[in-house]
């Protein structure tokens, strides 16, 4: 026998055994297989991809088993790219039953003529099997039992359904897996559109997931070529096609992962894992990998480099937060819980939307909304602004200046203390807690404290900036402060709701406040109009700045996580400026036709008012007004001599609260503002009726004879 015949009966022995031992153990293996269930675990862990009202991604969170992957349907891919996958790994996937047959005989007939692995006999199915498993066998025991799945796969699932988990699990580069991963990290954009040239370095890619080492991307640019041929060949491409993709500028634009709103991304994520029921053990009953938020991702970078920039120029310790809502919807469209996520020394992982801290006056305006709503004030009813004591509460004006009898839209406007304190009084501060509690808005008591007090209207009380912003979205839409919400499934049909459910403000206490604190920010063609509210809590601890356009509410915190005091940082200077930057912002960003100005609106005048309303309160018996003025100089009953030669005269009261009116006989002659002191030249001699008034209308009067110095020598 010639050694070649010897060769050929050989090598048909060879071929003979291992169609016999494989099909034996594939017999064997496929009753066993039947009996096991297909492990879809590795499918099920997909990371979870936070994502904005456009798709575009915010956060990225890897797998349970470590890996960055993204779930990918065969309708997220190019079709050409599919095309191409199946033409070069498997021409017979639509035919054959997960084994093709006539690759295993082409594969074993090479391997024994050869002596080598020269083609390989591996489907897609094969492949499928092979990556769903997390240790990966390549030895030829490794190779049927992935023959046994590929049957097992073809038997419980479509063609369909093979290539979702091929395409979701197939390597690409390091712990990237799925098209769709590795289309955005090394091409920069999705695999929804892909180049000819582009679906090749991918197909390369998952064969050689190491040639994603910068090192070797040029072996994979020469893989991919030697891809577009032997496609192009089994295809048939036109030359043109086949020219044209080899022409392409095959760029990798290897893109970070997205890091957006990370605050709301770690709420999404713990919402959905609670919301997660236990998995069944298949391939469609899948955990999400995508939750879609209501951010505006461009919005969002926006803001989050203001936040930086205004986080720099406060401190290296101070943080900011911001939150901006659309007002009709409730949703959040731009989320800053810090200037930075990673900043250890601002405690830039806190997220200060929801850290609980003193509103200072930012509550002002639900007071004095409730009081109208009560029936209680207008805005034009005349409370007073002075100094007074509330038991053994003694509050005062930030700025220690007071302005005596006010109307309550001047003291909301001007942010006094002494008006807003005296309208809680009268409405009852529990009262004002457990209306605000029952809509929803969170209100924590200081440690000790059994029931609220009257220092709540200037801060005494816990609460968030997104439950601040909640409260100011009720005055801004329909009164009622319906929970902020970042996707639609957070939201009920308001169809299910009754018509008052949680109504807070009415339409005529929100017309009222809105156009008291109502102010045009901005120039034109982009001049908006804005309800905002400042706020300083006690110590310079926390700046507020929160307020309302005709479409959206916004809201800014600025100040330490720790809470330590910054003593002269007021809120109009730090938090109010990047409050108006926002609103200007979002004008230029509106589309034609979006309303700027909030609806016309008229106050009744305070002599149009009912009795009841004109004035709030007549000084009740357990609030002590301040000491009425006291003339010092002259005083009743007293001989004024007047210096010579016209020299002019000097009153003085003390007590009293400025501005002082000053009469004599009956008719103003001056004013002073802040002393109640004046030196005057038109005394007279004889008989004068001098009289003091302050802005409280106290007043005191001193009946005197004013006499010249030479007549006492006469």
């Amino acid at each position: 026998m010639t050694g070649l015949a010897w060769r050929w009966r050989f090598h048909l022995s060879l071929l003979t055994v291992s169609f016999v031992l494989g099909g034996v153990i594939g017999f064997f293996g496929y009753r066993a297989a039947t009996e096991t269930p297909i492990d879809f675990a590795r499918f099920q862990m997909n990371a979870l991809e936070v994502v904005d009202k456009d798709n575009q991604p915010l956060r990225t969170y890897l797998s349970a088993d470590g890996y960055d992957r993204a779930r990918t349907r065969v309708e997220a891919v190019d079709p050409r790219y599919l095309d191409m996958l199946i033409a070069y790994e498997d021409q017979r996937f639509h035919r054959h039953s997960g084994v093709d047959a006539i690759a295993v005989v082409r594969a074993i007939w090479q391997a024994a003529t050869h002596g080598r692995i020269v083609s390989g006999a591996s489907t897609l199915t094969m492949q499928t099997a092979r990556l769903l498993r997390s240790k990966r066998d390549r030895s030829w025991s490794g190779k049927l039992a992935q023959m046994v799945r590929a049957w097992q796969l073809e038997d419980h699932l479509s063609k369909t359904e093979i290539l979702n988990i091929y395409l979701t699990l197939m390597p690409a580069g390091g712990n990237r897996e799925g098209a769709e991963m590795a289309a955005r990290r090394l091409l920069g954009h999705s695999a929804k559109r892909l180049s000819d040239g582009e679906a090749a370095l991918l197909i390369a890619l998952a064969r050689s997931p190491r040639l994603a080492d910068r090192a070797r991307r040029d072996d994979l640019r020469t893989d991919a070529i030697a891809i577009l041929r032997c496609v192009a060949e089994r295809r048939g491409w036109p030359q043109a096609r086949l020219d044209a993709a080899l022409a392409e500028n095959l760029s990798f634009e290897r893109t970070k992962k997205a890091f957006l709103a990370p605050h709301l991304s770690d709420r999404a994520r713990t919402a959905a894992l609670l919301n997660l029921k236990t998995l069944s053990n298949s391939a469609e009953n899948l955990a999400p990998s995508i939750i879609q938020t209501s951010l505006d991702s461009r919005l969002q970078q926006q803001l989050e480099h203001l936040a930086r920039s205004h986080a720099r120029r406060q401190g290296p310790d101070v943080s900011v937060a911001f939150l901006v809502v659309e007002n009709k919807s409730r949703m959040i469209k731009a989320y800053v819980g810090s200037p930075d996520f990673n900043d250890e020394r601002r405690d830039g992982a806190v997220d200060m939307v929801r850290a609980i801290r003193s509103p200072g006056s930012a509550l002002k305006p639900a007071i004095y909304a409730l009081a109208i709503d009560a029936d209680i004030a207008a805005p034009n009813t005349i409370v007073a602004d002075r100094p007074r004591r509330f038991g053994l509460y003694e509050p005062s004006n930030f700025s220690k200046q007071y302005y005596g009898d006010v109307t309550l839209d001047f003291a909301l406007r001007q942010s006094l203390n002494l008006p807003a304190v005296t309208v809680l009084n009268r409405y009852g501060p529990t009262r004002f807690v457990a209306r605000l509690r029952r809509a929803g808005i969170r209100l924590d008591l200081p440690a000790g404290d059994a029931a609220p007090g009257l220092a709540v209207a200037l801060g005494g009380v816990g609460t968030t900036l997104e439950h601040l912003v909640q409260l100011f979205a009720a005055l801004a839409d329909d009164g009622r402060p319906r929970a902020l919400i970042w996707n639609e499934a957070q939201s009920a049909p308001r169809s299910k709701r009754p018509a008052n459910a949680d109504q807070l403000f009415t339409k005529e206490a929100r017309t009222a406040i809105t156009g008291i604190l109502s102010r045009e920010i901005g120039t034109a063609p982009h001049r908006v109009e804005a309800a905002v509210k400042t706020g300083t809590s006690y110590g310079f601890r926390d700046a507020w700045s929160v307020g309302y356009t005709p479409t959206h509410t916004i809201g800014v915190w600025v100040g330490r996580p720790d809470g330590t005091a910054r003593p002269q940082h007021f809120a109009r200077n730090v938090a109010l400026p990047v409050f108006r930057e926002i609103v200007v912002m979002l004008a230029e960003r509106s589309e034609p036709g979006a309303p700027s100005q909030f609806s016309k609106r008229r106050f009744t005048s305070t002599s149009d008012l009912p009795l009841g309303l004109r004035y709030f309160e007549r000084t009740p018996g357990h609030i002590k007004p301040v000491d009425a003025p006291r003339l010092r100089f002259p005083q009743d009953g007293q001989t004024v001599m007047l210096p010579p030669s016209g020299r002019p005269i000097t009153f003085e009261a003390k007590g009293g609260l400025p501005p002082y009116q000053w009469l004599v006989d009956g008719k103003p002659i001056a004013r002073t503002d802040r002393v109640a002191r004046l030196t005057w030249h038109g005394l007279r001699e004889g008989f004068a009726n001098i009289t003091v008034i302050d802005a409280t209308g106290a007043r005191d009067r001193a009946y005197v004879e004013v006499a010249r110095l030479e007549r006492l020598f006469r």
